[in-house]
């Protein structure tokens, strides 16, 4: 989220920011609330609010349950992927539509598709070709995907729980919307 002040009042109007394209807001974008001297002055009675990506940076996480999914078809060495590796994957999270394809974005990275195509054909052509290649298909990388993390929560809920970072200033928003009496739900595709 983004706090604009306004040129002709002591308001700032809070706008939704998407962490993934930096989008800060416009005259567009739905305002979410108006706070004057730290009050919430108007706003929506319910808020919903996706987990991965919005309230959380949840991609170095599934950088590395990727990693130990592609395990399963690799002989690949240790828990969590090279630094490289690692930083390139966070590069093109933006391609990754669905949790599943996250072990489709390290294998097309381990195959040695090309970044450029990765961000033009992922969703097409690549992601087909790593599926078709190692004879899986989304539910299958869906259900070992999934297991990853079970397995990991099983081992250490509160390790597992630090891993998902929220972003810069996201608690103390939570919190001033909470107060200001504004419902709010969290939204996600994982279980639990």
């Amino acid at each position: 989220m983004t706090a604009a002040m306004s040129p002709r009042t002591n308001l700032r109007a809070i706008a939704p920011r998407s962490p993934r394209s930096g989008c800060r807001g416009g005259d567009n974008v739905p305002l979410l609330a108006v706070y004057e001297q730290g009050e919430i002055v108007i706003g929506p009675k319910l808020l919903a609010l996706d987990f991965d990506g919005v309230i959380c940076n949840t991609v170095h996480e599934g950088c590395r349950s990727a990693w130990q999914v592609c395990r399963e078809f690799l002989p690949l060495n240790g828990d969590a992927p090279p630094p490289e590796l690692a930083s390139l994957f966070v590069r093109l999270r933006p391609v990754v539509e669905h949790g599943w394809e996250f072990p489709v974005l390290v294998l097309a990275i381990l195959d040695g598709i090309p970044e450029v195509t990765i961000w033009e054909a992922f969703q097409t052509t690549c992601r087909t070709r790593v599926l078709e290649k190692y004879r899986v298909t989304p539910r299958q990388l869906a259900a070992r995907f999934d297991g990853v993390r079970d397995r990991a929560i099983a081992r250490s809920l509160d390790d597992w729980l630090a891993d998902q970072g929220l972003y810069p200033g996201m608690a103390e928003r939570l919190r001033a919307i909470q107060a200001g009496g504004i419902t709010f739900y969290v939204i996600t595709t994982k279980e639990g």
